[in-house]
């Protein structure tokens, strides 16, 4: 909304309408309104006699404005599922990649287990082909460990950031206005959602 002063206006069929103000100080500044639950409108008609044989009519009805425009997602509604979505994915990456370091780190381990028995008992670094091979695989299976660990460790983190960045579709506040125009006249009919 653009700065300056604002006013919202909340009506209900049977209720009593209410206008509440508000300052936008700055562009870009977030405002909530709370809008309090109408009061019931109690009835005070008294019957009119009729003139002349005549009945008299009802004032004309003002149109209102159509219900799928209060229904309608924003754009920022749609920034928000689309950021959630993302959110979601990037953790289903970050853990894949904490499951895959685990596999690996496991892997490495149990190959360096395996490498000591061809090796020499009084210096392990010495060893028979099979066994330096054995080794090889194991410092390979870790490198694959660490890497996905950090791969894994920095999508979950990304995941969570983005969670937390994304506007939440509950606490928003939606408020349109619809240009209304009838026989006798017209006007702006605001609305929207709390």
């Amino acid at each position: 909304m653009d700065p300056g002063a604002h006013g919202i206006e909340a009506s209900a069929p049977g209720k009593q309408a209410i206008q509440i103000g508000f300052t936008i100080a700055r562009d870009g500044q977030a405002e909530t309104v709370r809008i309090p639950p109408l009061a019931d409108v109690q009835p005070t008609r008294t019957p009119v006699p009729a003139r002349d044989g005549v009945q008299p009519q009802a004032p004309p009805r003002t149109p209102r404005a159509a219900p799928a425009e209060a229904g309608r997602p924003t754009p920022a509604d749609a920034s928000a599922g689309t950021a959630r979505t993302w959110a979601y994915v990037l953790g289903g990456v970050g853990l894949l990649g904490l499951g895959a370091s685990g596999y690996f780190a496991v892997q490495a381990r149990s190959r360096y287990d395996d490498s000591l028995d061809p090796c020499n008992q009084a210096d392990k670094n010495l060893c028979a082909p099979a066994g330096k091979q054995l080794r090889d695989d194991a410092r390979r299976s870790g490198t694959y460990a660490t890497v996905t660990f950090a791969l894994g460790a920095s999508a979950l983190t990304g995941s969570v950031v983005l969670w937390a960045a994304s506007p939440s579709q509950d606490v928003r506040a939606t408020i349109h206005g619809t240009p209304v125009l009838a026989q006798d006249g017209g006007g702006l009919v605001r609305g929207g959602l709390f």
